[in-house]
């Protein structure tokens, strides 16, 4: 339908979606913590190549801030801020341990990092306790709860023509994002570059036991 929810055990993190038009959704993430929240859509159970908003509070001499963040997850470990940012805050509270943030975002984007929110077959959830910076350049701290859940976001009213919308703004943080070919392009230069580390230092090391036997000789 046009909306649903999640509800993890024990009530630690819950999601709700609503369809606000035929291209913009509407998600609202509430997670028991001081720190920072996080919702994903996979196109399978696992954290890599996740589409991922990260999310959370901050609390300082200016009040309480909230930072939201288009990200991406290119493996385990904290996902990357994209340059092109797909996610919009559109509002936030805070109290007593409990943060709620929601956000808006299209359903389909030209960025090849946004997975299309009616593809996705994954929700993957994270809630941590570590405070977010305001631009997020620091590290988080890993989660201390997370899970995923298969799901279907479908909606009854499709636009059926799947007009594509460009990223809305550029990002909090600089991050130059790749596309599936040039991941994949990197991915081998990296693999090649390793086994030729290797191959060379087995040759050297075999090469100087050769003349080392020599001169004993």
């Amino acid at each position: 339908g046009d909306w649903g929810s999640f509800t993890a055990e024990g009530g630690v993190f819950a999601v709700e979606w609503m369809m606000l038009d035929d291209h913009v959704v509407k998600f609202t993430m509430t997670a028991k913590t001081g720190g920072w929240l996080a919702v994903g859509f996979s196109r399978d159970a696992t954290m890599p190549r996740t589409d991922v908003v990260l999310a959370g509070v901050t609390i300082g001499q200016q009040g309480k801030q909230f930072v939201l963040a288009d990200c991406w997850a290119y493996t385990y470990g904290m996902p990357l801020v994209e340059q092109r940012q797909s996610a919009e805050l559109t509002g936030g509270w805070y109290s007593d341990g409990i943060t709620s943030i929601t956000f808006t975002r299209h359903r389909w984007t030209d960025d090849a990092h946004d997975i299309p929110v009616d593809e996705a077959r994954y929700l993957l959830w994270a809630v941590g306790g570590s405070p977010l910076s305001p631009q997020l350049h620091s590290p988080i701290e890993k989660h201390f709860a997370a899970g995923s859940v298969p799901i279907r976001l479908t909606f009854d009213h499709w636009d059926e023509d799947h007009s594509v919308i460009p990223a809305t703004h550029d990002g909090p943080v600089t991050f130059s994002g790749l596309s599936y070919l040039e991941e994949l392009v990197l991915a081998c230069v990296v693999c090649t570059t390793f086994v030729v580390a290797v191959w060379l230092f087995f040759y050297v090391r075999r090469r100087m036991r050769q003349t080392f036997q020599t001169s004993d000789q």
